[in-house]
This record gives structure tokens, C-alpha cells and sequence, in this order.
């Protein structure tokens, strides 16, 4: 199946609890008020690309610009 490409790719499943990383969250980000200079949706992908806690960012229409789903360390 690999060969003819059926599967595309295999992954793996992490126990983020076991890891320590039990709370996951989902942020959503209002960048329709830009600061000063307003926003660059580059900008924006390389600060996001640049935080470990972000695990997936997802432009949305609606009243809400982005989500993000973050996970960090349990408290």
C-alpha cells in the first residue's frame, strides 16, 4: 500500500499525560484590531512557528481571526 500510495504516512501517538503535557487548550486570537503598523499574517506565522506550545493554528472565518490549540506542562 506504501508502494502505490494508499498510505501516505505512518505516525506515532504520544502520551502527552505521561509526558507531562496533560492540558491542552484552544485559543481564539481577534487580529482584526491590528497594532500600530498593522498585522502581517507572515509576522504572525513566524512568531506562532517559533512557540513550542502551539500545536496547530488555523485561520477561521467569523468574528474570531485564528484558533490555536496549545498544550503545556500540567500545573
Amino acid at each position: 500500500l506504501k508502494a502505490r500510495g494508499v498510505i501516505k504516512r505512518t505516525t506515532i501517538e504520544m502520551d502527552t499525560d505521561a509526558l507531562g503535557y496533560g492540558l491542552c487548550s484552544f485559543i481564539h486570537v481577534d487580529t482584526s484590531t491590528p497594532p500600530e503598523g498593522g498585522w502581517n499574517k507572515e509576522e504572525i506565522a513566524d512568531v506562532l512557528r517559533g512557540e513550542p506550545a502551539v500545536e496547530e493554528a488555523h485561520a477561521i472565518a467569523g468574528s474570531t481571526c485564528m484558533i490555536l490549540k496549545v498544550r503545556v506542562r500540567n500545573a
